[in-house]
């Protein structure tokens, strides 16, 4: 009994064996298709957007505790709502919420008590629904859902493959699907690197056997491109023509060369010639250049009176110039001296382009007055605006606009806060100095909103 037992045992494992190799070389040449399948999963409320695996219910059991098993297969932590039914003593509807931690699995247990008295009980599997809370809201359901798999595939004639079994015939030569044993219409598509036999039935590499090898198909798979009577590759004899072409070739070659010889010494005779004329034309020019200059120097003698002159209303422009000058840096001087305006000492500073800048205990700074006003008085007061409109800039990335065009007016209320390519937009030149009303114009006409001056804050509004 125990050696029949074996046998059909290695016989099913034989079959099974031939079965599966059967089956891979009939699907080495393969393709991939498309199917609907219909899953369970856990989907967010409302959608059909998996959020994780469904959960798995399992071992319901009855008796004085009714009991069921619950697994969570998914790599987090959720908290399950439960609702079932309990048949048989203290029957009733029952809402249960439980944590599962990731891949875990945890046993629901119901006593089965009516008052007071122990009973017989079971829970109904069909009335258990659930959905989770944690970390989301989603409920189970079945999802039909787009998956591919891979699929044997039979070619017709003509068409590539791999095996004979990818074939409709049977016959796979050089990667075709052939209706014989030769290569498809006698065409084995042999590449430029190599050679077809002519028994239609395979391609050889050219120029790839050694000198004493056997080719397998003709000369041309010889590096030498010759076989000798005994089949094999072999250095072919160089033919009498070849030997008169080379004697050829040489007597071609001194005859050439004589002719080059000949043709250079004219060439440098000639070369010479023509060098000598230029020096003659050259001793010429030289000639002529030394008159030229007798010449000049006669008329440098009249020039050099006319000289004089030309230096002396040279001397009065540069002193006209200085004085001039003088003049510009007595101007910058008084601009720059130390100012008060509204309890606030300041002086014009020409790093800053002439802005007021503070002074203090009679230092100069360089701390532009407008822009620390604007910080202070607009920026800090409304600042929740500034970063909803400039989300990605700080105060020192924006720029303080003047609305009048006039920098001594430091006045908040006429000062904007705006991009630097709000600023490059306004057309500064339209703006008159202490013209507010033009200045807010100009504001409104590119879309400049602030949150401190009502006129442009009615702008906005409008938009």
């Amino acid at each position: 009994m125990t050696k029949r037992l074996f046998l059909l045992s290695l016989l099913l494992f034989l079959l099974t064996t031939a079965v599966a190799a059967a089956t891979e070389v009939n699907c080495k040449y393969t393709k991939t298709e498309e199917y609907s399948e219909i899953e369970r999963m856990l989907v967010y409320e409302g959608t059909t957007t998996k959020g994780g695996e469904d959960l798995l219910i399992s071992e319901f059991s009855g008796g004085k505790v009714a009991t069921f098993a619950i697994k969570n297969p998914n790599p987090f932590k959720v908290m399950v709502i439960l609702n079932f039914t309990i048949e048989g003593a203290g029957g009733k509807n029952i809402q249960y919420g439980k944590f599962i931690e990731a891949n875990d699995s945890v046993q629901i247990r119901e006593v089965c008590r009516d008052g007071e008295n122990v009973g017989e009980c079971s829970i109904k599997p069909d009335s258990l629904i659930y959905h989770t809370e944690k970390p989301s809201v989603m409920y189970p359901k079945a999802v039909e859902v787009r998956k591919t798999r891979i699929v044997c595939e039979r070619k017709p004639l003509g068409d590539t493959c791999l095996v004979n079994t990818n074939c409709d015939s049977d016959f796979c030569v050089q990667g075709i699907c052939s209706d014989w044993e030769g290569c498809y219409l006698n065409d084995c598509k042999c590449s430029d690197f190599e050679v077809q036999c002519s028994d239609n039935k395979r391609c050889a590499t050219k120029d790839s056997i050694e000198i004493g090898s056997q080719p397998i198909c003709s000369a041309e798979e010889c590096k030498t491109r010759y076989i000798n009577e005994n089949g094999l590759c072999d250095k072919a004899p160089i033919p009498v023509f070849v030997y008169i072409l080379i004697a050829g070739g040489l007597a071609c070659l001194a005859l050439v060369l004589l002719r080059n010889a000949i043709v250079e010494r004219k060439y440098l005779e000639k070369e010479r010639k023509e060098r000598l004329v230029k020096e003659i034309e050259k001793l010429k020019e030289e000639s002529d250049a030394l008159k030229r200059k007798k010449v000049e120097l006669s008329e440098l003698s009249y020039m050099s009176s006319k000289s004089e002159k030309l230096l002396q209303q040279v001397n009065a422009l540069t002193n006209a110039t200085e004085e001039r000058m003088r003049r510009i840096e007595e101007a910058n001087k008084k601009l720059t001296e130390v100012q008060k305006k509204g309890g606030i000492r300041y002086w014009r500073n020409p790093k800053m382009s002439y802005y007021p800048c503070y002074v203090e205990q009679d230092k100069k700074t360089d701390r532009l007055v407008h822009r620390e006003i604007a910080f202070q008085q607009i920026f800090n007061h409304h600042l929740d605006f500034f970063k909803n409109k400039y989300p990605h800039q700080s105060f020192g990335d924006l720029e303080v606009h003047h609305i009048d065009h006039e920098p001594d007016n430091f006045d908040h209320r006429n000062l904007v806060i705006i991009s630097k390519e709000e600023h490059r937009n306004i057309n500064h030149t339209s703006i008159p100095v202490r013209d507010f009303n033009k200045g807010i114009e100009e504001l409104r006409r590119v879309g400049i909103i602030n949150p401190h001056i009502k006129r442009l804050v009615k702008k906005s509004s409008k938009q």
